[in-house]
């Protein structure tokens, strides 16, 4: 049979082998041979919280304080479980009890300093990180922490040098290229931010965030051409229906609606029984002038989309506009059914029902709204219309 330190060495192979899942298997193993063994415990606690396994990760990490509350691993592990359950406080006393016993544990200084960072010790935070980075110089993730509280200190001008040290070490940083961007952003340095991005996604092709945040930039920039290029990509390479939205609302924005038309047109065929390019090509039309192509749009757009609310929605906004209330109820009515917490849904079908002078039901539906959800995005204009109604109501009980 094997020992609890033969499974841990296996595991650690296997995880230089990038087979996470057979290396997770040996350890629960190696801790199950002995379940006294802290070191096992500690690298199971060491891979669990890695791959975010916080369930098991609590679990064993209250096991392993309870066998071994006085070693500075299990203590800063301890800490960890606390930090994930935003016990920002509570963490901080463990991560320093486990430097008191281990003052060369980089672990707890990186998460010492996050925690301080979440409360607000700022200066604490960067020394912290300072002390780990002492130990351990080309710590990358060390680094990148640091950046993050040297930016909530306003400073920076060093918050970016510490972001570049960070891609020097670790040029596939997802997280550090992101930052960077936009601490460029923040600091009005827009062209230095496309460089850092672009550079990010030649590094890491799969980076969905820095693809969008770069769109954002260029359009920011008003360079349609350039967002317009880096979309046009996107659709060739992966090629969904959201991608082929987004490239008609950049023709949109660069004011070239008959360009957003044959892009929609073109997703439309490519995916006959999908409602989006219909709805997006009704939205288009309506703000063409172009009524009836609109009206044919929004009703094909519902038939290929009868579960979801946005066909209707977008209807009952054109009918709205156009004044015909009673057809526009109809239509709200639909997309409430199928999406009663959304908000805007909510508030334009009372705005229809009290342009139908049906303000009982109108003020039904928004005070069983505001109850359900109190703090959402159309929050004053629902109380506004809600006061509205009441003013209204009493002005015609005075009236009779």
């Amino acid at each position: 049979m094997s020992s609890v330190q033969e499974k841990i060495d296996k595991a650690n192979k296997l995880l230089e082998e990038k087979k996470v899942s057979e290396a997770e298997k040996q350890l629960r193993q190696a801790v199950e041979l002995d379940q006294n063994s802290i070191v096992a415990k500690v690298e199971l606690l060491r891979l669990l919280g890695l791959l975010k396994k916080w369930t098991d990760f609590d679990k064993l990490v209250d096991e392993a304080y309870f066998l071994a509350s006085d070693n500075a691993d299990v203590l800063t592990f301890k800490g960890i479980a606390l930090s994930h359950q935003q016990k920002y406080s509570e963490s901080i006393e463990y991560y320093q009890k486990a430097l008191e016993i281990n003052s060369s544990l980089v672990m707890a200084y990186t998460n010492l300093g996050t925690a301080l960072r979440e409360t607000d010790q700022l200066t604490q935070s960067e020394e912290a990180f300072q002390k780990g980075l002492n130990l351990e110089p080309n710590n990358f993730h060390l680094h990148y922490e640091l950046a993050q509280t040297l930016v909530y200190q306003m400073r920076f001008d060093s918050a970016a040098f510490e972001l570049l040290e960070t891609l020097k070490l670790n040029p596939r940083y997802e997280r550090a290229y992101l930052s960077l961007a936009k601490l460029y952003q923040q600091l009005k340095q827009n062209g230095q931010a496309v460089e850092i991005l672009k550079q990010c996604l030649t590094n890491i092709p799969t980076s969905e965030d820095a693809l969008v945040l770069l769109k954002e930039i260029f359009l920011i920039n008003k360079d349609f051409k350039s967002a317009y290029k880096l979309w046009e990509q996107v659709v060739v390479q992966r090629g969904l229906m959201s991608d082929f939205l987004e490239l008609s609302k950049i023709c949109l924005l660069a004011n070239n609606a008959p360009q957003a038309e044959q892009i929609l047109l073109r997703a439309a065929s490519i995916s006959p029984n999908a409602w989006q390019p219909h709805c997006y090509l009704a939205e288009l039309y309506d703000l063409a002038g172009v009524t009836d192509k609109a009206i044919e749009k929004y009703k094909l757009a519902i038939r290929l989309g009868k579960d979801a609310y946005e066909p209707y929605y977008s209807f009952g906004i054109h009918l709205i506009k156009k004044g015909d209330f009673q057809a526009s109820v109809k239509e709200f009515s639909q997309a409430y059914k199928l999406a009663p917490n959304e908000s805007s849904v909510v508030y334009n079908y009372a705005v229809a029902l009290c342009k139908t002078n049906k303000l009982a039901e109108a003020k039904s539906l928004l005070e069983a709204s505001l109850k359900v959800s109190p703090q959402q995005v159309f929050y004053n204009e629902m109380n506004n219309l809600l006061s509205i109604i009441d003013r209204e109501r009493q002005k015609s009980t005075t009236s009779a």
